[in-house]
This record gives C-alpha cells, sequence and structure tokens, in this order.
C-alpha cells in the first residue's frame, strides 16, 4: 500500500493564522529571509493507493486543494479524470470535512463515513448539498464496525484496499445541535483501518511514518496497514 503524506500538522496549519508563539514566528521569519532551517505545514492528510493509479483520502482536510497540487500522483490524467477515487471519515469534525467542499467540481466520488457521520453532513448541514448537484457525483457509503470490507471506486470497482472499522463512544463536533445528539449516539463515531495487505505492525509502521517526515515534508510510504481517526472541535 503507497501513502502519501499531503500534512502533517495539527488544525488551524503551522503557522497558526493567529498564533505569535516562538515556533510560529520563527517559520514565518524564515519564509520571509529565505531559511530552510523550519518548514510551514499543512493540516494533516492522508492519500493511499494500493496500485498508485486508484486514490483514497483519510479525511478531507481544509488545505485539501493546495495539498493535491503538491502532489503529482493526485493530478488529473486528463480532461476532468482525477485519481482519487473517493474519501473515508473516521469522523464529522472540521478538519476532518471540509476538504470535501473542494471536491465539489462534479467528479465522481464514493465517501465512506459512519450512518451518523452521514447523517450530520447529509441531513443537517446544507453546504455538503452541493456535493450532489448532479447524479451520480459523490455516493454516499455507510461503513459499520465488524468484518474488514473493499474500498469501491465509484464506479463499483475494487481498489485494492480494504477498511475496518472500530466504532468509539466519542463526543461529537460542537457545530451538531445538542437536540440531535440522542439520535445520533446509537450510531458511535469511529477510526478506520487500512490494508492493503499482510499484517498489523505498530512498531514498523511508526518508524517508517518518522522516518519519511524527515526526509520529505511530503514523502510517499509503503505500509501494509494504517490506522486513523480524527480529533473533537
Amino acid at each position: 500500500m503507497r501513502i502519501r503524506i499531503l500534512g502533517s500538522a495539527a488544525g488551524g496549519r503551522f503557522p497558526q493564522w493567529n498564533c505569535g508563539c516562538g515556533n510560529c514566528v520563527a517559520v514565518r521569519e524564515n519564509v520571509r529571509f529565505k531559511k530552510l532551517s523550519r518548514k510551514a505545514r499543512t493540516q494533516a492528510q492522508l492519500a493511499l493507493s494500493a496500485d498508485g493509479s486508484s486514490w483514497f483520502l483519510a479525511g478531507a482536510s481544509p488545505d485539501l486543494a493546495s495539498q493535491i497540487e503538491s502532489s503529482p500522483e493526485l493530478h488529473p490524467r486528463a480532461l476532468r479524470d482525477s485519481p482519487i477515487a473517493g474519501v473515508v471519515l473516521a469522523s464529522a469534525d472540521l478538519d476532518h470535512v471540509l476538504g470535501l467542499l473542494v471536491l465539489r467540481e462534479l467528479q465522481p466520488l464514493r465517501v465512506y463515513a459512519a450512518p451518523s457521520i452521514l447523517r450530520i453532513l447529509r441531513e443537517e448541514n446544507s453546504m455538503f448539498g452541493m456535493l450532489n448537484r448532479v447524479e451520480p457525483q459523490v455516493i454516499w457509503t455507510p461503513m459499520n464496525s465488524g468484518a474488514p470490507f473493499p474500498l469501491l471506486t465509484p464506479e463499483g470497482n475494487q481498489s485494492g484496499l480494504r477498511c475496518e472499522v472500530q466504532y468509539l463512544s466519542g463526543r461529537y463536533p460542537k457545530y451538531v445541535k445538542s437536540q440531535n445528539l440522542a439520535a445520533l449516539r446509537q450510531w458511535p463515531r469511529c477510526f478506520s483501518k487500512l490494508r492493503a495487505s499482510g499484517s498489523l505492525t505498530f512498531p514498523r509502521l511508526a518508524v517508517s511514518v518518522l522516518r519519511c517526515l524527515k526526509k520529505s515534508a511530503m514523502p510517499t510510504c509503503f505500509f501494509s496497514t494504517v490506522l486513523f481517526g480524527a480529533t473533537t472541535n
């Protein structure tokens, strides 16, 4: 499985727009004086592929447009032909879903999410209706905890990736209306485990990610399994 690390910063990017801490100031000064000791970073975002041709996004960060442009593997192959086949959402947090609106230009996509997340995005936020102006545009696909399942392209073809979902009894984002929380809690939020082949090995995964981050701000890495989730905001 190929993993492209598109961004590795927390919500708000680095430097954060309203932060004047020593680290953020140092990055701005590096940009101003063209030094290379510190690098600005976009918000956390992964792209995954089993074959290097069809890609799935783990979440959709607010920085997604610039992250795609910085990654040649994700550039269009022809007129209106993106290699991005879909998105897997681990939560409805803003840092995890706002990038979906960047993908509204009528490209067929498959979006996987827990039933509660689908309800939040499709029934309680009219903005995300922009993703279904025509059919087929976005195919919203519920995912449930249990046995691993294959990630399919919008056309229904196998991507070579498999996903396993683990539900957590976590909180929902603060923008969710309080009167809707009781109904949503019957479908807990989740985190996801994506796999192309092989077994899960935590130490090797952690060491490999650290090595990739040291080599480049936006590397491509190879793994058998990756776990991802999101914070609440």
